[in-house]
Parts: structure tokens; sequence; C-alpha cells
């Protein structure tokens, strides 16, 4: 793909200098300028918004040396652009800066159209695209179309001057010897554009204090950077010393990402070890990910609502490591409904699904949607179990035909234990047979509507074929049977 982009980059630069022979322009190798459309939002008409448009790229073509630069046109920009790539939705500069580095543009020139107090106003923008640094933008004031015109030329050609000082290099010359650099008038006017100029005080001045600002620049973000790997270092510390306690590394963690809120490089990871350490006590932290959701491949055990499989992303949240148990139930509703009770290590059952979403509600979580408990069950794997049934699950074979205390079984690799068997387990989404077939990709919540409410896991009494990652179970949301409980979940 990179060949090919590389070779269609080639072939539009042949057409344009074959181009620039025909109107009188010297044939040479340039940096690739690349003018997007303005983006009309004063509601103008397309030939309106066009016409602008074209006079920046006029002015770039003016006042951008020949031998030095080439101006991609629109033909050019679509030519190379993925299709179904809307610039319309391309509003922010990292946006911006991707579409330059796509047409493999070396500056890339966008802008806007506004409406303001009843007049269109117009910003123009421009980014050096290798490095992404902004170079900067130039408005015109808010004025009747009629006299945006010669605003407009000025603006441009003071963004092109803004290409010319970071590139080092003095503006085209129009023809005639003269030495002063063209106006945003006589590059619009369509003078040809010759050698390049001699000499130009004023513009040599600006080239000096735009390569005085890029030092500056490349010292002050060396300075943050130093400073940014010291915390970094001193919060690495505090995290793998076992002797600081966790309020202590919470405050440190909390410490860093606020100060460093900007930073992509190493917040991220200081960022996880605080979410890390504020995960309940008896929850895990699952990290949420893309998995194939439904029939596991391979299993034969599976029903139609298990199909199709399909690829789903979740967030990452946190989840009870265990389902709720009897006496967690009576400590926060102040009851028992369990049949089997006597146990209060034991799952609390008997539960309807009203009753566990106010539990989960009063004790500041939520029932995790069927697609978050699928992710988590799996604990990583594709298979039906994360384990051996006899190892990992209570059930028909093994169970008694009764519950058992919740972490008895092996754990999957979250640290989720009785994800199968012991009891089923309620999930927030609303049943439906064929919800697969349509299920949205990211972070699915199940049907909008429905009679039932979705059920997983198995149970103290279930057959293997029950037991399993993909399988399905509902029950109307008011029901209460034995062999019914739930677990927690929260963002």
């Amino acid at each position: 793909m990179k060949t090919i982009r590389a070779a269609a980059i080639l072939v539009l630069a042949a057409l344009v200098f074959a181009a620039a022979d025909r109107s009188g322009f010297a044939q040479a190798t340039g940096k690739l300028v690349a003018v997007l459309e303005l983006n009309n939002k004063a509601g103008l008409t397309d030939d309106e918004a066009d016409f602008l448009t074209n006079n920046v790229r006029n002015v770039a073509s003016q006042v951008l040396p020949r031998d030095r630069f080439v101006i991609m046109t629109r033909e050019n920009i679509e030519m190379l652009l993925p299709p179904g790539m809307d610039l319309k939705k391309c509003t922010e500069s990292k946006c911006e800066i991707e579409v330059g580095r796509k047409l493999g543009a070396e500056y890339i020139v966008t802008g806007e159209i506004l409406k303001i107090f009843g007049n269109p106003r117009i910003q123009l923008s421009v980014h050096h695209v290798p490095s992404g640094n902004f170079l900067g933008s130039r408005n015109t004031g808010a004025a009747p179309l009629s006299k945006q015109e010669p605003q407009l030329l000025k603006a441009a050609d003071e963004v092109m001057r803004l290409i010319l000082a970071h590139a080092g290099v003095a503006p085209a010359m129009p023809e005639g010897g003269s030495t002063a650099a063209p106006s945003a008038q006589t590059a619009a006017s369509g003078s040809p554009a010759g050698a390049t100029a001699a000499a130009d005080p004023e513009f040599e001045k600006l080239v000096r204090a735009e390569q005085a600002r890029i030092e500056a620049q490349k010292r002050a973000d060396a300075e943050n950077k130093a400073k940014l790997d010291a915390d970094y270092a001193a919060v690495k510390a505090i995290h793998d010393n076992t002797s600081y306690s966790a309020e202590a590394k919470k405050a440190a963690y909390q410490r860093f990402v606020e100060k460093w809120s900007a930073d992509a490089t190493r917040r991220p990871e200081v960022q996880q070890w605080l979410q890390a350490g504020e995960v309940p006590a008896g929850m895990v932290r699952i990290p949420g990910g893309t998995f194939t959701m439904g029939c596991s491949p391979g299993d034969a055990e599976c029903n139609p609502d298990e199909i199709p499989a399909h690829q789903v992303t979740v967030n990452g949240f946190s989840m009870d490591a265990t389902p709720v148990t009897q006496a967690q139930y009576q400590s926060v509703i102040g009851s028992n409904p369990s049949h089997f009770s006597g146990c209060a290590d034991c799952p609390v059952e008997t539960v309807s699904w009203n009753d566990a979403q106010a539990y989960c509600a009063k004790a500041g979580k939520r029932l995790p949607t069927e697609a978050e408990w699928e992710f988590a069950a799996r604990g990583g794997t594709t298979g039906s179990r994360y384990g051996d049934i006899d190892t990992v699950a209570w059930y028909g074979k093994n169970s008694g035909s009764k519950t058992h205390p919740v972490g008895q079984k092996q754990a999957n690799a979250y640290g989720l234990y009785d994800m199968l068997g012991n009891v089923w387990e309620w999930c927030a989404d609303w049943y439906d047979d064929k919800y697969y077939s349509s299920s949205t990709a990211d972070n699915p919540k199940g049907p909008s509507s429905g009679a039932s409410r979705v059920l997983r896991g198995g149970f103290w009494g279930g057959a293997p074929g029950g037991v399993r990652a993909s399988y399905r179970g509902r029950d109307l949301p008011v029901h209460r049977l034995g062999g019914v409980g739930f677990r927690c979940a929260r963002d």
C-alpha cells in the first residue's frame, strides 16, 4: 500500500510539473503543499466557497516559488485521499495533519468560513505535516462577500510567507527584476513567477524570527521532557516500593496525572495505576478490549441464539470478583431471600432482576451488560469454558444439588470466581434470540425493550451444555428462583 501511494505521489508530481511547463513555470522537484477546501460554515453557496478556496490556491501558486513547491489541485487531493473520507468532518489539527500525511504533503493549509453578525469571516491555518507543528493562522474581518476578496488575498499571502519562513526560502519574484516580495494583490493578479528574489530584508527578518522561534520551542520541549522524565522516575519508584501505603501511592499518582494532563507518553500508564488503586474491595478491574462474542470456535453445543459469533468491543470496567453473597446482600438490603439460607458465603439467590438492580444501585454499582459479562467470563480465552468444567464450576454433576460458598473453584485469568455454575447471574440487557444479527459492535447494551432479561453462567443444577461462556439464559425480571443470583459492575 505504501509503495502504491508513493507511486501515486510521483505520478501526481509529474502531472503537476507537466502542467507547470505549459503555463511557463520551470520544471523542478518541490515540496507538496495541499490547500484544502475551505470548510463552509457560513451557508455560502458551493460556487462562492469554491471561489474563495481558489483564491487561496492562486496566492499559493504565485507566492511559493515553483522550483521549490508544488501546489496540489483539488483533483490531486481527491485522487489521493482514501475513498469515503469526508474532509468536512476533519476540523481538528490532528485530523488535518493526518490528511496531509495521507497526501504526502509537506505543508497543509486549511480554513473555515464562519458567519459573524450575518457576514462571512475567514480563518486560514497552516501546519508542517512531518513534524505536526502549527505554523500560524490569519483571519479576515467579518465583511460582506463582495469585500472579502482583498482581505482574503492578504491573509493567504501572509500564510504562504509562514511556509516560506519555515522552509527558509525566499518568495517568488514577478518578472521584471524587482526584488520586492509580491503583494497579495500581485499574487492574485495572475502574474507568472520567475526567478527567486536575490534579497529581501523584511523576509530575511521573518526567516530569522521563525528560526529563533523553532529553536526556542525545541529548547522548551527538551526542558519539558526532562521534567516529565524526572517526575515519572519519581512516581514509578513510589509505585515499585512496597513500603508505601495505598493512600500515599494514590496521592502520588493523582499529582502526576493532574500535572501532566496533556501528556500522551507517560500519563496513560500512571492513569492505569491510579484506576487500579481505585478498584473497590471485592472487585477486579477488567481491562476492556475486542473479542468474539457468541458461539465459541469448535463448540458443537451452541444454540441458535448464540449465532452469529461477532466482534464486540467493550470499555474497561470493574466487576465483583464473586457473585454477591448472602452476607453482602443482608448487609445492604437488610434481608436474605435465599432458598439455601444459613450459608453467609454462599451466593444469594431467589432474587429477581429488579432485586439485583436495586442492590447494585444501592451499592453504587450496576448490573453488567451481557457483552461485559461474556468478555469478563472468557478471561481472554476463546473456548466454551475458561477451564475444565469440574475445576471451574459447580453444576449438576458435582454440586450435590445446592449452592456452595463462592471462590472455591478456580478463577479465570481476570481473577473472577464462579463465572460458570453455582448460580445464574442477571445481566442488564433485555433478551432477544435474534439480537446478535443486529448487535452494535461497540459496547452493546442489548435491545431497547423486551419481555425477559438475560441470565448467564449456568447454575448448580445445570447440565454441562448450559455451563458455557456463550450460553444465553433468560427469565422474566420479576421471577425469583433458587438457582438465580447476580454480581455487580461499575465503570
